[in-house]
């Protein structure tokens, strides 16, 4: 299974657990930068309310995830291909479980654990430190990966540091700026095909 789509999973499920719980900041605007063994990479997020998107970028372009709680809905952009795809969300708030089925299509499951680990101060932030363990599997590959991240309660749970050992992955949120985000961030742009599931979407799915 491609990193970049193990990778993409990861971060879309990170973002419904934003939505899981209360941070006191509610619309603002941030870098997430993500450095590893391939390099450092530099992704954005936009947050209104109970909507967000995500851009990021690879080596086969950009990606673009808009979530809107208030339709029930996920929306997958692919520019390059011009279609998305969008998953539903369960009514009983078990937005993990949607997007494991949404994204996966009856291909794999995930299942993540959080444990609290303490108040530590992070980056000028108070923190709450947790211990992420992710078990992933797709297609018949299995994947565990162990995450230590510190939360700030403003943006809880979106942490502010983020650190995969196993994969040697740091993630930091930087450059935060609060304010309104503009209202055609979270819509799908003119021109976009849906596509009828991810396989629609088949570049990432493809093995490496």
């Amino acid at each position: 299974m491609r990193k970049q789509f193990i990778y993409f999973i990861a971060v879309l499920f990170l973002l419904f657990c934003t939505f899981a719980y209360a941070g006191t900041v509610k619309e603002y605007s941030a870098e997430m930068v993500v450095a590893g063994n391939d390099g450092t990479s530099v992704e954005k997020i936009f947050a209104s309310g109970n909507k967000i998107r995500l851009e990021t970028k690879d080596k086969d372009g950009n990606r673009i995830s808009i979530v809107r709680l208030d339709k029930g809905k996920v929306y997958i952009l692919s520019p390059s291909n011009k279609n998305y795809v969008e998953i539903e969300l369960q009514n009983d708030g078990n937005y993990l479980e949607s997007i494991a089925k949404g994204v996966l299509q009856g291909m794999g499951t995930v299942d993540i654990k959080r444990e609290k680990k303490g108040a530590e101060t992070m980056n000028g932030y108070k923190t709450t430190k947790y211990e992420i363990t992710t078990n992933i599997v797709v297609m018949g590959i299995k994947k565990t990966v162990k995450t230590i991240e510190w939360v700030a309660p403003e943006y809880d749970p979106l942490p502010i540091r983020s650190v995969s050992v196993e994969e040697n992955v740091i993630i930091e949120m930087r450059n935060v700026k609060k304010g309104p985000q503009k209202a055609d961030l979270f819509e799908i742009p003119a021109g976009y095909k849906k596509a009828p599931s991810m396989l629609g979407m088949t570049e990432w799915l493809m093995p490496e």
